[in-house]
């Protein structure tokens, strides 16, 4: 909505919107509660890992420039491997999947949107068309426009022009508007706020063994504090294996981080821990003491939601 209203746009005037998900049964299914929610008008949809393959980090650069070569050559292409037995998109009055060639109509521009992704999730909606040329601007400089938002918006509006040898704008090929990913914070707001995480420890000889453990802390973007109340068959196992992974979620987010762990049973971390967990303990009416402090370096970090992008390395 913030794209449509800080364009000027009318949202009914976009022919094609390219989805982030697969157009399949698989598909995402809130991105298509989302898009019903927001459009009201029927419109081609399409999507680049159906059509072309997936692109991993590339994907956002292959979407735009799909774009504009559909709005150069005045063609939407159809989308070849839809399957309309296993589609989501069989009930939808919105999104209707282009199953041949759509040639825009003459003196009529076409505009398009897409849901752009990359590492990390959906970050922007994005619209793109060719600018009138009574709204050229003679400015030789691009301008962009930063607005903070409350909540997890942050928006983005930027007039991206083409450009000749010397610089000089030319054409609006895309504007851009969206919620970053922001995945860091994310992480970070859920590992405080789920009441327990998951560690994960394994013998030498890869018996696995996990547990629930509260007591936990995050020290900056690469560490994080676990104190040790009661853990036996788990510190045996990091003492001699000291790779480990901690894994939390609720609902349909979740995140699995992976990395080396160091034990700390002194010093000033170890003291101030100490008096954390026994502050806790006073709180609860039950005596808790920390045996020491477990410290994980975190090197891999992975998605655990459910859907395509389970197990999908983040970082």
């Amino acid at each position: 909505n913030e794209t449509y209203y800080k364009s000027g746009i009318r949202k009914q005037d976009i022919h094609h919107l390219d989805l982030f998900a697969f157009s399949n049964i698989f598909g995402d299914i809130v991105e298509k509660q989302v898009i019903e929610h927001c459009f009201d008008h029927e419109m081609h949809c399409g999507n680049i890992k159906s059509q072309f393959g997936y692109f991993k980090a590339a994907n956002p650069a292959v979407a735009m420039a799909k774009l504009m070569l559909m709005n150069r050559k005045g063609k939407i292409l159809p989308d070849f491997n839809y399957n309309p037995d296993h589609s989501i998109l069989n009930d939808c009055k919105i999104l209707k999947p282009a199953q041949q060639m759509v040639v825009r109509p003459q003196g009529q521009p076409f505009r398009f949107a897409a849901n752009v992704n990359g590492i990390g999730g959906n970050h922007c909606h994005m619209v793109m068309s060719t600018l009138p040329a009574r709204l050229e601007r003679k400015e030789e400089i691009v301008e962009a426009e930063f607005k903070a938002a409350a909540g997890d918006d942050i928006v983005l509006i930027d007039h991206a022009y083409s450009a000749d040898n010397r610089g000089k704008k030319l054409r609006m090929v895309a504007l851009l508007s969206g919620q970053g990913a922001q995945r860091s914070r994310m992480m970070k707001e859920l590992f405080e706020k789920v009441g327990a995480v998951a560690l994960g420890t394994s013998t030498l000889d890869g018996t696995p063994n996990v547990v629930p453990v509260g007591a936990k802390k995050i020290i900056d973007d690469e560490t994080i504090l676990i104190s040790d109340q009661f853990l036996n068959k788990t510190l045996s196992n990091m003492k001699s294996n000291p790779r480990v992974s901690v894994t939390y979620w609720e609902g349909h987010e979740g995140y699995q981080l992976k990395g080396t762990i160091t034990i700390e049973t002194s010093g000033t971390r170890y003291e101030e821990t100490a008096q954390w967990i026994e502050e806790l303990g006073a709180k609860a009416g039950f005596p808790l003491k920390s045996k020491g402090v477990v410290i994980l370096k975190i090197e891999e970090i992975y998605g655990v939601a459910p859907g395509p992008g389970a197990g999908k390395q983040l970082a």
